[in-house]
């Protein structure tokens, strides 16, 4: 969602409560070169945040609170849970899962 809002001249902000990016569900290595990519491209990255509340103004969104206090202006706010892969196949079939299936660098 952040990267097509970006693409359509929006500027987006990410908000993620963790240390980096999709790490429930992506390596170190891929959740960094997405970040990087979409960093680039002018994507603001807030890392070990958490949002507390969405501010309004009347009937429509004006911004978001962070759990430090912070507040941020919004348009619109997004809400991602993200996801949890299913291993389940991949463990019965002896493969190595740690919150996903265990690849080298050759994907392999």
């Amino acid at each position: 969602v952040a990267s097509a809002a970006n693409l359509q001249g929006k500027q987006v902000s990410v908000f993620e409560a963790n240390s980096r990016a999709m790490c429930r569900v992506a390596s170190p290595l891929t959740s960094n070169f997405v970040r990087n990519r979409m960093a680039s491209a002018g994507v603001m990255f807030y890392f070990n945040a958490s949002v507390n509340q969405i501010l309004t103004e009347g009937d429509r969104v004006s911004g978001i609170r962070l759990s430090d206090g912070t507040t941020k202006p919004a348009d619109v706010v997004v809400i991602g849970i993200g996801a949890i892969p299913n291993a389940e196949l991949a463990q019965d079939a002896n493969l190595d899962c740690d919150g996903g299936i265990i690849v080298d660098s050759g994907i392999r």
